[in-house]
């Protein structure tokens, strides 16, 4: 996409997720949540397949012929400000 699309993308999901931080709020997926409903809601938009963002511990479908990014099992008690929950 265009420098600035991806700036107003990028803007948006951070801003919704400063608002849920002030109001204890935590997704359960985090910034994909926020993704989502922009996308949502600001179309035409691209969405990439899966096998750009592809976690490690889940099986691989038939589907998917290359992983071009995997995501890494997560400690998410230590990562995430709410310990997890």
């Amino acid at each position: 996409g265009y420098l600035e699309e991806m700036y107003k993308l990028v803007k948006y999901c951070y801003e919704q997720s400063q608002e849920d931080a002030k109001n204890n709020i935590e997704a359960v997926w985090q910034e994909e949540s926020h993704l989502n409903r922009y996308l949502l809601y600001n179309k035409p938009t691209k969405v990439l397949s899966p096998e750009y963002l592809w976690s490690d511990y889940d099986k691989v479908s038939a589907d998917i012929k290359v992983i071009r990014i995997s995501q890494l099992v997560k400690n998410y008690a230590e990562v995430r400000p709410n310990g997890g929950n």
